[in-house]
């Protein structure tokens, strides 16, 4: 599915509110209040298509590095994944599934960092709703294979 597809769609949603509340710490590489032992910040850029989700998740090397110092404030972008096990006329309820095991490229530098990002995201959810086989045009995150 390609960007303008997806924009196209009811359900699609692309949220980077919180993550331009770390931008000059991303770009700058180093996280100030991220310490070893805080949670990081979770969902800082969102995009929802269909049943399923890509979020950004922050945190600091030393927060998700075994052998990273502790003051180690390294940023580390990931990438997580829900799904929608259940919809009603008035929400969506969505449950955790899993990091996914693909790098956030994005130039952090660049003035279009959001539609870098957008894209990103976008191949990202594509390339995890075709391996666990889900579809964006179910109801919840139902398997086809």
């Amino acid at each position: 599915m390609t960007l303008e597809e997806a924009k196209l769609r009811a359900d699609y949603r692309f949220f980077t509110d919180e993550i331009e509340d770390y931008i000059e710490e991303i770009r700058e590489n180093h996280l100030e209040g991220f310490n070893k032992h805080d949670s990081g910040a979770s969902g800082i850029a969102v995009m929802e298509l269909g049943p399923v989700d890509i979020e950004v998740n922050l945190h600091s090397a030393a927060q998700v590095i075994e052998d990273a110092a502790e003051t180690d404030k390294t940023p580390i972008l990931s990438y997580f994944n829900c799904t929608v096990y259940k919809r009603t006329t008035d929400a969506s309820y969505w449950k955790s599934d899993d990091y996914l095991d693909a790098e956030v490229k994005v130039d952090w530098f660049s003035d279009d960092w959001r539609d870098i990002l957008e894209q990103d995201m976008l191949k990202k959810l594509c390339q995890y709703v075709d391996e666990k086989g889900f579809s964006f045009d179910a109801k919840t995150a139902v398997n086809n294979k």
